[in-house]
């Protein structure tokens, strides 16, 4: 009863659907909203947005859980859309959205470039705007996958394709609204769980 009523208070005071509401025995409650998780206190006064850690066993309990709320099954994902690029015997897998308009996504191009034994799937997204046009340019271009390479490491801006009509982009960028995902690079591993949002070195090869 308890969480419909913080369930109720969530929805009215900040203008969201709750999709899941659940006390804590730290007296807080749990609420998930879509692919978010942020904590409120039983009347909503209190809002908390951090991590939660268990002292005693040095887990962190937020991320445990964020890891179930955004874990997805690669098998539904359109690959047909994605980028593909294999290294080696192309055993692994990683599914990447990116943005080459995001400096974030520029810079994990060298971890990856380092990775071997790996097929990495890379949907682009156009998150920003200020630079749709050179996604347009890249998914437009002869190859591109070259063109997207060049752009990433070197900025050179693919030739423009007047005759493209291509709506990858697009596609997307609605595939990634639908399973949660907000900023590039969101990299997926094979089981369907996420190093969000950049992958760091010592994290790719375990």
């Amino acid at each position: 009863i308890e969480a419909k009523q913080v369930k109720s208070r969530v929805e009215q005071k900040m203008q969201l659907e709750a999709t899941s509401v659940k006390k804590l025995p730290t007296g807080f409650y749990e609420v998930i909203s879509g692919r978010n998780l942020f904590y409120v206190d039983k009347e909503v006064k209190l809002f908390f947005a951090g991590h939660i850690i268990d002292m005693d066993t040095n887990r962190n309990l937020t991320q445990e859980r964020l890891q179930e709320i955004l874990t997805i099954d690669p098998k539904q994902l359109p690959l047909e859309q994605a980028l593909k690029f294999v290294a080696g015997n192309g055993e692994r897998k990683l599914y990447v959205f990116t943005d080459p308009s995001e400096q974030d996504s520029q810079s994990v191009e060298h971890v990856f470039q380092s990775l071997e034994n790996v097929t990495i799937y890379k949907f682009i997204v156009p998150f920003g705007n200020d630079m749709n046009h050179i996604i347009s340019r890249i998914l437009c271009a002869k190859n591109p996958k070259k063109a997207y390479q060049e752009w990433m490491f070197d900025k050179v801006e693919p030739a423009i394709n007047e005759n493209c009509m291509s709506r990858t982009a697009e596609k997307n960028y609605y595939l990634a609204q639908q399973i949660g995902v907000s900023k590039a690079p969101s990299i997926y591993f094979e089981d369907g769980s996420i190093n969000y949002p950049v992958m760091q070195t010592g994290d790719n090869e375990t």
